[in-house]
């Protein structure tokens, strides 16, 4: 998802991308601005006049520019889920240090497996020595959804949600963890550490629940507040492992992400020669 101030970031990303061998992406345009970059660097994307920010440098804090941001994320998403398609959600601050998804039959944690019968697998907001609870923050920057019964269902009610609330209450990210933890039957988490760890519902959904699993925060870190990370590049350095993607969060605007984002390459070709180029 991109607006115009972020085209330097989005063809930074696209050429990621190609250099993992993933052809099968799309773009989406929240301008008409950014749909003009798309045609002239022939990328594939998708844009509906209905699903759109305001062109310009993105404000990030409770503004509206911001809040609006689920809209579109969730709008397409929801359509590409109700066409049959799986989805791999990843914001432009989130660098690809090897490619995300697994070959079948993979069952490593570093790796999202689209074979396993998850309805929804994501980033937690979290640390490695906190413990993950019912109702942990989820970010929604980057998951991975199938096209399932269940998952349209999280959408639809994310989107109802953030439309009929206001200010503050209405962020994304907010309205889709407490959604997802409320349609949320058994869940589990990939822990570095223990394994693959399975909680039950301390509550269970009318309907049929969610199936949740929430992703290693050693192999899929983010980048932490104020651009503190939450995996500092010392700590792979010393076990010898490496990230698979590490996402830039911060909620501080575009610059900081872009020092992050700069950061994690010099870091990723000193630490794994060739990681930036192989899956």
């Amino acid at each position: 998802m991109a607006n115009f101030a972020m085209r330097e970031a989005l063809l930074a990303w696209v050429q990621r991308v190609k250099d993992l061998g993933e052809k099968r992406y799309v773009v989406l345009a929240s301008d008409p601005a950014t749909l003009d970059v798309c045609r002239e660097n022939a990328l594939p994307c998708a844009y509906d006049s209905h699903l759109q920010l305001q062109p310009g440098e993105l404000r990030y804090g409770m503004t509206p520019e911001f809040l609006a941001m689920g809209k579109v994320r969730f709008g397409y998403t929801l359509r590409l889920l109700q066409l049959g398609h799986d989805v791999l959600f990843s914001e432009l601050d989130v660098l690809w240090v090897a490619h995300p998804i697994a070959h079948a039959a993979d069952p490593r944690s570093s790796r999202i497996n689209t074979s396993e019968n998850y309805d929804l697998q994501i980033q937690p907001n979290a640390h490695l020595e906190d413990p993950i609870l019912r109702g942990q923050e989820l970010n929604v920057g980057f998951f991975f959804v199938r096209s399932t019964a269940a998952a349209i269902l999280l959408m639809r009610e994310t989107l109802r949600t953030m439309a009929e609330a206001a200010g503050a209450a209405s962020w994304e990210q907010t309205v889709f963890s407490q959604t997802a933890w409320r349609l949320a039957g058994p869940w589990s988490e990939d822990d570095h550490t223990h394994g693959r760890l399975t909680h039950a519902p301390l509550t269970l959904a009318k309907s049929a629940p969610l199936r949740l699993h929430l992703l290693s925060i050693w192999h899929f870190p983010t980048g932490g507040w104020k651009q503190t990370p939450i995996v500092p590049v010392s700590a792979y350095r010393r076990n010898g492992t490496r990230p698979t993607v590490v996402h830039c969060t911060g909620r501080t605007g575009i610059v900081p992400k872009r020092k992050c984002m700069d950061r994690w390459r010099l870091a990723t070709r000193g630490m794994f020669p060739g990681s930036l180029h192989t899956t």
